[in-house]
């Protein structure tokens, strides 16, 4: 698959306004989307191999199926039911399907499959326009407040509104989810800011580094959540050879055994010796 970013985000704005959404309308109750575009919404038991899928039934009609044994939440079910919605409206996603592939989706923004990074970017779109989400944002820091009252506003998880604050934002600070039973970092978001530092090699599928707070709550998980504390960024990224401080803020998820880490740069950098 090979959809570019502005293909992407002309999709799900054309299905926003198809179904009457302005550019910063709140998509308010999603299965009232997914009936007035016309798909059927369903849930079936998985297990814990996949979040839900999408398929092709007759007569161009096609169906999003949930999986009831799935840990959801409200924003996290909005995301999922979104996501299948991009694989059903991105063209080459959709001419798959019709020839009968199965997309089974695992949980947002935990796949390195260029056809699952199509489908969050589309979710992340249709629920969270950039012209409404930029100005939700305004003067906001990156920390757990502003990205718990930003999901809230929209109506999406925890790690999607991180994320799409670190794409859209000229902070300099990074996404990290972290699998608590292994201690590797699944998946790792950075700000163009943040990418301007210098090299710095992603950390996906990498054990969490033994000098950082995140490294400290895996060993002996605090009692409540968020836990911020000030961190050097050379700790998480020692290619960089450079010191700064950084806020370090920790919150699991409360579903899929994830702790969500977000760092924001306190300081310049400084050249270690």
């Amino acid at each position: 698959m090979a959809h570019t970013k502005l293909e992407i985000i002309g999709q799900a704005m054309g299905l926003r306004e198809m179904i009457g959404l302005s550019p910063t309308d709140i998509v308010a109750d999603i299965e009232v989307s997914v009936s007035d575009i016309g798909y059927i919404l369903g849930e079936k038991s998985f297990g814990d191999r996949f979040s839900a899928y999408c398929t092709y039934l007759e007569n161009e009609k096609f169906a999003i199926v949930l999986n009831t044994d799935h840990d959801w939440n409200e924003n996290f079910r909005r995301f999922t039911i979104s996501h299948e919605i991009g694989h059903l409206n991105l063209i080459q996603h959709l001419a798959a399907l019709q020839k009968g592939n199965l997309y089974k989706s695992r949980p947002e923004f935990q796949t390195i499959d260029p056809i699952e990074k199509e489908a969050d970017y589309f979710a992340i779109n249709f629920l969270a326009p950039k012209a409404a989400f930029e100005k939700a944002t305004q003067f906001k820091d990156f920390s757990f407040d502003s990205i718990l009252e930003i999901g809230e506003y929209f109506g999406i998880s925890i790690l999607a509104s991180a994320f799409r604050f670190v794409e859209l934002t000229d902070l300099t600070c990074t996404l990290i989810s972290v699998d608590v039973s292994t201690g590797k970092v699944k998946y790792e978001k950075r700000s163009r800011e943040f990418e301007d530092l210098g090299y710095a090699e992603y950390l996906y599928g990498k054990k969490v580094p033994p000098r950082t707070n995140t490294y400290d709550v895996l060993k002996a998980p605090p009692v409540t959540y968020p836990y911020t504390d000030e961190v050097n960024l050379i700790d998480w990224y020692p290619d960089l050879r450079k010191k700064a401080n950084c806020t370090e803020s920790i919150m699991h998820l409360g579903y899929n055994n994830t702790l969500v880490v977000l760092l924001e740069l306190n300081e310049d950098l400084e050249d270690e010796f």
